[in-house]
């Protein structure tokens, strides 16, 4: 009975590591099919993604025509964004998803020794468009600058444009390939030609006392170009108007 017991014990024993290594085999299996299907995938695939950003209601640059007022700011939300207004040269775009008018201002210290934000200029962006050029003049005070707004979408001023923007007293001829565009004082005007290539054009003073030729050149524009024609007054009393030349790609969609 002890062997009969014994032997009894033993098969009891070597049954139940089979059943063990039985299901051993059944997880490994089950294991591996599971790392095959991707369970190593599906965490990620149930795992929240970022929604992608808003895209901005517009993006502006600045571009300081005769004057580069520093230490400007606007408001982004609840932040603070301070605005470089390069002389000569477009700025980089700036979002901005706020209301009109957009209002650039100076953070200064107040009464109270508390940083206060001071109003600069205020401009009406209710015709910019999603990609407006802020174009700074000279004001009555170097702290009072003017601001012009330009349209730079690719729309509103197209690869192979020329556009004119006369900011003097003076009335011009432009001769561009098309023909001859009268430019009075204080106007913008815009010829639509073809993009790439190289073009003569000439921009004359219409004065009583005679043309004067300003501006005579070669002017190349290369294929996804426009260009701009800043004319400003005369630096002095009996001079000539000042033309700035600018380059300028045109805006991805």
């Amino acid at each position: 009975m002890k062997r009969m017991n014994s032997i009894t014990f033993y098969e009891s024993n070597h049954q139940a590591h089979l059943r063990i290594t039985s299901m051993k085999k059944h997880q490994i299996l089950l294991t591996v099919a599971l790392l095959v299907t991707g369970f190593h995938v599906n965490p990620f695939l149930s795992a929240q993604v970022p929604a992608p950003s808003a895209k901005p209601a517009m993006q502006f640059r600045t571009l300081g025509a005769d004057c580069a007022p520093e230490g400007l700011n606007y408001q982004l939300g609840s932040n603070s964004v301070a605005v470089s207004v390069p002389q000569g040269m477009r700025s980089m775009p700036y979002d901005y998803s706020g209301a009109s008018p957009l209002v650039l201002f100076r953070t200064v210290t107040g009464k109270d020794g508390k940083p206060t934000q001071q109003p600069v200029v205020s401009v009406n962006l209710s015709q910019a468009g999603t990609y407006p050029l802020l174009v700074f003049f000279k004001g009555k005070t170097p702290d009072q600058p003017v601001v012009s707004v330009l349209k730079e979408d690719a729309l509103s001023f197209p690869a192979g444009a020329f556009r004119l923007v006369n900011d003097s007293a003076v009335p011009l001829n432009a001769a561009l390939p098309g023909g001859v565009l009268q430019v009075p004082p204080g106007s913008i005007k815009e010829y639509h030609g073809k993009e790439g290539g190289v073009f003569q054009v000439g921009i004359k003073e219409i004065d009583p006392t005679g043309p004067f030729l300003a501006f005579n050149s070669n002017v190349g524009i290369l294929p996804g170009q426009r260009i701009m024609f800043l004319i400003l007054p005369p630096a002095a009393a009996a001079g000539h108007v000042q033309i700035k030349r600018y380059a300028d790609g045109v805006p991805l969609p």
